[in-house]
């Protein structure tokens, strides 16, 4: 109950302050964390909807995403950008999109599996 009521303060205060600076923008993803954050620590529609396997997996490679998804864009660039590709259209951004999300998620998974994961199971043996 006190973390709840600490993030909505937070969030109430990001708000003012978004309001009075008149820059909504650059506290838009922090008030949005901490909205999501409020409403998945009660027992509600949105912590249940954490709870799916797809949250739940997503929450797992996500250190692995993290590293993983701007590697993923350069190469993307690199080889998409370099001769034939060019991004003209609404189309060519999303199949860009697409490459990169796609790519990003599949590496990021076998790395969660075979490197994070072993990583953990052998400091699981030393302890």
């Amino acid at each position: 109950m006190i973390a709840s009521s600490s993030f909505t303060l937070a969030l109430v205060f990001l708000t003012i302050l978004a309001l009075l600076a008149k820059e909504l923008y650059y506290v838009f993803l922090p008030i949005s964390a901490l909205l999501l954050l409020n409403l998945s620590i009660a027992d509600n529609a949105v912590s249940r909807m954490f709870e799916k396997d797809y949250f739940v997996w997503l929450g797992n490679i996500s250190y692995s995403l993290y590293l993983w998804h701007w590697i993923i864009i350069q190469l993307a660039n690199y080889t998409l950008f370099k001769d034939w590709f060019v991004i003209t259209n609404t189309t060519d951004l999303l199949i860009y999109f697409f490459i990169v999300t796609i790519g990003s998620l599949v590496i990021s998974h076998y790395s969660y599996l075979y490197i994070e994961k072993a990583g953990q199971n052998l400091v699981r043996k030393w302890m």
